[in-house]
């Protein structure tokens, strides 16, 4: 994989979202935009950098056409600024927060959760919950490893509610596997790089590979390290471990599977017989090619992630906002993560229920049953990890993008040492725990 993969991410993330969202949205009756309401009591603004507005209003107008006395309006802000911009702005909760008019809604990424509670940009949502007459907080799916709510608790409080959480799943090229005589998808990393490695051939004769066995983008390293058997943050101890035999293969289980990658991570070329790729990216995008999704390899454990790389997607409420608009902006959180309005964003995106009522409801059952092809996904819940809500989690996630760097930037990436990888992780791990030695939670 060449380095230009780790600027990709939120614009990757984007393109499968908006994708899938499009087509559905724009085809439903009526998802033209709506003037606003003269009845209307409250207004809210709803701030996000995910689905542009001429999608999103369709939605909103549903629930402003039910609730006569709230009126909400979407604000979308493009924020893909490019890595180099992550980089040196991940000390900070994301400027397009703060910018521009006030807002009263959020729906944002849960990396940033916690810096946002730190600069006392959003407020707890505990209380909202334990009242809620339609959210519950024993319903939110509980994973083997941990909660899918742990992905937005900082401190103790819950700072935002997810509205996605998906995970990722392997999309398995089957005719490249006949053509290396193999017929099921690896049930361990290990298999996985034998396999991408009898994949791997050069069928023009010109002594190079033009069909390759194995792709991931490299903000998917997480799912390796969790895999190995380590959390991505030690939060008991303010520490990350990457230095640790366990990183060392999370990095070496990287190094041999990407010697066999291509200079690009567009399965839909036809010449990859595997890909770690997102639920929307099942519908539709790979249909001319003969292929299954199947469950992530596993390591010393089995572990996915929720919320693909960017991390949940979560509503969060504006410390801004007004007691009567904290209480509208609520309604509108309960109506969105609602079972009604679930499924209207499924038939758009997709989505994996992160509720046990939804998920185990005779309605989604039936949609299992239409779309088999996202049961595998449903599967990987079980061993989904939430990412840690601590401010000094975008800066980690730098630090595990830099960790890849010694075997991005070799010639022959089979031939990097043990032993250089091991001084690498041993660099990097040094700066992350100098951070989190400062960590004040």
């Amino acid at each position: 994989m060449n380095t230009a993969n780790r600027h990709t991410r939120r614009e990757f993330l984007k393109q499968s979202a908006m994708g899938a969202l499009a087509g559905a949205a724009l085809a439903a009756p009526g998802a033209a935009w709506a003037a606003p309401l003269k009845n209307s009591k409250i207004r809210l603004m709803l701030r996000q950098d995910l689905v542009p507005d001429f999608i999103m209003n369709g939605y909103l107008q549903r629930f402003n056409a039910k609730n006569k006395d709230i009126f909400v309006e979407s604000s979308y802000v493009n924020s893909n600024h490019g890595w180099a911009y992550e980089v040196e702005h991940c000390h900070e909760a994301p400027a397009w927060y703060t910018e521009g008019a006030p807002c009263q809604v959020f729906m944002g990424r849960g990396p940033a959760l916690a810096q946002l509670a730190d600069a006392g940009t959003i407020i707890p949502l505990d209380d909202f919950l334990a009242k809620s007459g339609e959210l519950d907080r024993s319903d939110y799916h509980r994973s083997r490893y941990g909660s899918v709510l742990d992905s937005a608790t900082y401190r103790g409080s819950l700072w935002g509610i997810p509205i996605i959480g998906d995970t990722y799943a392997l999309f398995c090229n089957m005719d490249l596997f006949a053509a290396a005589g193999l017929d099921t998808p690896p049930a361990t990393w290990e298999q996985a790089i034998s396999m991408a490695r009898a994949i791997t051939r050069d069928t023009s004769g010109d002594g190079r590979p033009d069909v390759f066995g194995y792709s991931q983008c490299s903000f998917q390293f997480p799912l390796q390290i969790l895999s190995a058997g380590m959390d991505l943050v030690d939060l008991k101890n303010k520490r990350v471990l990457f230095d640790t035999d366990a990183g060392l293969e999370a990095l070496d289980t990287y190094r041999r599977l990407s010697a066999n990658s291509p200079p690009h991570v567009d399965f839909e070329k036809g010449d990859m017989g595997m890909k770690i790729s997102v639920t929307t990216n099942a519908h539709g995008r790979y249909s001319h090619i003969n292929h299954v999704t199947a469950p992530l390899p596993a390591g010393a454990r089995r572990a996915n992630t929720y919320g693909d790389s960017d991390g949940i997607t979560a509503f969060a409420i504006a410390s801004s906002a007004g007691k009567d608009e904290r209480e509208a902006a609520w309604r509108f959180i309960e109506f969105t993560a609602g079972a009604p309005m679930f499924f209207e964003l499924t038939k758009a995106a997709r989505m994996i229920p992160l509720r046990n009522s939804i998920l185990n409801s005779s309605k989604y059952a039936e949609y299992l049953e239409r779309y088999p092809v996202k049961k595998a996904f449903v599967q990987e819940l079980e061993y989904a990890v939430p990412k840690p809500c601590i401010p000094e989690y975008r800066y980690i996630e730098v630090i595990m993008r830099d960790i890849l760097l010694v075997v991005q930037h070799a010639e022959n990436r089979l031939a990097v040492s043990l032993d250089a990888m091991r001084e690498h992780l041993k660099a990097k791990t040094e700066l992350a725990n100098a951070r989190l030695a400062k960590a004040a939670w």
